[in-house]
Formats: structure tokens, C-alpha cells, sequence
């Protein structure tokens, strides 16, 4: 069962990612927040598999989404942005995002 971080700074982002999980039973949204630091902090209390972050192109952002992806980590990171179709596993690679399945797909690969 896949436990989810949610870190954003748009109420609609994480209203649209909750849109796409909360109907899918295995997935656990164990915590969310739009205070980066806090997010970062919660970590390791949370012990989430997979954290779902707003990419905004914000310098904070960028800085934070840095230092997470370089941390000793059990979780993967799944970078998306409001404005754009596409989705990054934190391997770096893009993939489109062309419907909310693409998500969940995401979430719950190994």
C-alpha cells in the first residue's frame, strides 16, 4: 500500500492530486503540506513511499527539490506542474501525464 507525501505551494495542485488518489483504496495520502521546510523535516516521522511535489520553478523550490532528490532516501520523488502535462520521476527522465491513471500508475510502480 503506497503511503504519499503531498508538498505544494497551489491549493489546486493538491486538490486536483487528491481528485486522483482519494478513489484508490491502497493509496494513503499520510500527510501534506505547503510548508517546504516542514515537509523536509517530516521526513522521516511520515515514512512516506512515494512524495509528490509541486514543481514550480521557484527558486525555494528548486533548492529544496535538490536537496531532497540527494538525501539517503526509502521514497520516490514524483515532480509535476500545473502547467505542464508531464511528470518527473526523480530519475530526471519526463513523462507525459495525459490522464489521472498516469498518476496512479506512477504511485504505485515499485
Amino acid at each position: 500500500m503506497p503511503r504519499v507525501l503531498l508538498v505544494y505551494h497551489n491549493p489546486l495542485f493538491a486538490h486536483s492530486i487528491h481528485i486522483a488518489l482519494d478513489r484508490q483504496p491502497e493509496i494513503t495520502i499520510v500527510g501534506e503540506w505547503n510548508d517546504w521546510a516542514r515537509a523536509s523535516a517530516d521526513l522521516e516521522h511520515l515514512a512516506p513511499d512515494v512524495v509528490i511535489v509541486e514543481e514550480d520553478g521557484n527558486e525555494l523550490t528548486e533548492r529544496t527539490l535538490h536537496e531532497l532528490s540527494h538525501r539517503e532516501k526509502p521514497w520516490r520523488m514524483i515532480a509535476l506542474r500545473l502547467d505542464e502535462t508531464t511528470m518527473r520521476i526523480w530519475s530526471g527522465a519526463w513523462q507525459p501525464v495525459s490522464r489521472a491513471q498516469d498518476l496512479i500508475d506512477a504511485v504505485r510502480a515499485p
